[in-house]
């Protein structure tokens, strides 16, 4: 079965909570057998995000330091929950974008 229409599903979903649960069900669910490809899709530009905090640009935005205590772990929390996010984003997409260049499944 085509997984290509649940990666865009996922793709939109704005909240990130709701967005990794549903990567998690889909790895399994692909583990489990129950999809056998992904065709090719062009996705939205821009994936799902939550309306709130608005999203600004990286100049836009004071710069954060990591550093020990408090301020510097939120930082640091902050920084990789954007990295994930992204991660999470760019590996859906490249499940679909790719697809002629016969990557390998897995």
């Amino acid at each position: 079965m085509d997984m290509s229409a649940e990666i865009a599903r996922i793709f939109a979903i704005s909240a990130p909570v709701a967005k990794a649960e549903a990567v998690r069900l889909l790895k399994a669910e692909l583990d489990a057998g129950r999809y056998s490809h992904a065709s090719h899709l062009d996705l939205p530009i821009r994936p799902g995000r939550p309306e709130k905090p608005v999203l600004a640009a990286p100049k836009d935005v004071p710069r954060r330091r990591i550093t020990r205590g408090a301020d510097g772990r939120i930082a640091l929390i902050h920084a990789i929950a954007h990295i994930e996010l992204n991660a999470i984003d760019l590996a859906l997409d490249m499940c679909v974008r790719f697809q002629a260049e016969h990557l390998p499944f897995d």
